[in-house]
C-alpha cells in the first residue's frame, strides 16, 4: 500500500467513514462536477482528467456499510467497463470527447475548461446561443447519426453529457452505461429528456433517442431545460400525459415538437429539418 493510500485507510478508520480511494498521485485533486456512477480527477498539471471507477476505504466502516459500498464500486466498474467498451468501437470521431488513453485506472481525457453545455448555457446568455445555437444543434445532430450507425445509443443525451471545447465546438461525453449492439443500456435519460411510455417497458430505443434530442434542441435554444422551474415529479406527470412547453415562440420549435410527438423515423430526418429551417430562421 503507498503512503497515500495507508493515510486515507488510516483516515477512515480514525473518523469510521467511507474515505475517497485515489488512483494515483498524479491524479490527486477530484474535479468539481462528478458523475453519478464514476470519480473524475484532474493532473496536477490540469491538462488531463482521468474518469476512473468509484473507490472508498472502508477500513473504519461497520459491515453492512462495506457491502453497500462495495455494490456501488462493483456497479461503476461495470458502467466504465461499457464506456471503455464504447470508445474502443467508436475510435476517435470530431464531435466526440476524444480519449487520450484507456488504462486500468479508468479512461483519460484532455481537460475542458469550458465545462459542461448546460453550464456555458447559464453563464453566456443569449448572444452566445443566437451565435453558435444552429451549428451546435447541426453538430449534436451529426455526431448522434454517427454513433446510431455504429449501433450505440448514448441512452443519456442531455446538455450535461457535451462539453464546449476552447472553439466553441461541442464534444459529447459520457459513454457510462450507454447501449451498444445488443446490450442493454445501464443508464436512462434525466426526467426532461425522457419518453415515458404510457404502458409497458422503459427500453431505450431509437424513439427514446429522437425524443431527447428534442429536449437537448429546446435547451440549447432557450438556455433552460422543458419546465425547469418545475419538479422532477410534476414533469414525469406532464410528459406521461403528453402535455410539453410550448413552442411556438421557440428557435426550431416546430422541429423540438416533432421530436417530443414521435413525428421523426431518425436523426438524419431531424437535421434534414434543421437545415430547411436554417433558411428561413423558423
Amino acid at each position: 500500500m503507498t503512503d497515500y493510500a495507508a493515510r486515507d485507510a488510516a483516515l477512515s478508520c480514525r473518523l469510521q467513514c467511507p474515505v475517497t480511494k485515489r488512483p494515483s498521485l498524479e491524479y490527486s485533486k477530484m474535479a468539481d462536477q462528478q458523475g453519478d456512477c464514476s470519480m473524475l480527477w484532474i493532473s496536477g498539471d490540469k491538462k488531463k482528467v482521468l474518469k476512473a471507477p468509484q473507490a472508498w476505504h472502508l477500513d473504519g466502516c461497520t459491515e453492512k456499510e462495506r457491502i453497500k459500498y462495495k455494490i456501488f464500486e462493483k456497479e461503476s466498474v461495470e458502467y466504465l467497463d461499457r464506456e471503455k467498451e464504447i470508445y474502443r468501437h467508436l475510435g476517435r470521431l470530431e464531435g466526440l470527447l476524444p480519449y487520450l488513453e484507456i488504462t486500468d485506472l479508468g479512461i483519460e481525457f484532455p481537460y475542458i475548461k469550458n465545462g459542461t453545455l448546460r453550464q456555458f448555457l447559464r453563464k453566456s446568455g443569449d448572444d452566445m446561443r443566437c451565435f453558435k445555437g444552429l451549428s451546435w444543434i447541426k453538430s449534436a445532430l451529426t455526431t448522434f447519426a454517427f454513433i446510431h450507425d455504429k449501433r450505440v445509443l448514448q441512452a443519456d443525451i442531455s446538455a450535461r453529457n457535451f462539453l464546449v471545447a476552447d472553439d466553441l465546438s461541442l464534444l459529447l461525453c459520457d459513454f457510462s452505461g450507454s447501449k451498444i449492439g445488443d446490450k442493454k443500456n445501464l443508464v436512462r435519460p434525466e426526467t426532461r429528456y425522457e419518453k415515458f411510455p404510457v404502458t409497458g417497458n422503459r427500453e431505450i430505443s431509437l424513439a427514446t433517442e429522437i425524443f431527447a434530442i428534442g429536449s437537448l434542441i429546446y435547451e440549447i435554444s432557450t438556455g433552460k431545460r422543458p419546465y425547469d422551474e418545475m419538479d422532477d415529479e410534476e414533469v414525469e406527470s406532464l410528459f406521461r400525459q403528453g402535455v410539453f412547453p410550448e413552442t411556438v415562440n421557440v428557435r426550431f420549435g416546430s422541429i423540438v415538437a416533432k421530436c417530443w410527438y414521435g413525428e421523426f423515423e431518425s436523426v438524419e430526418e431531424i437535421l434534414e429539418a434543421v437545415l430547411v429551417a436554417e433558411k428561413t430562421d423558423v
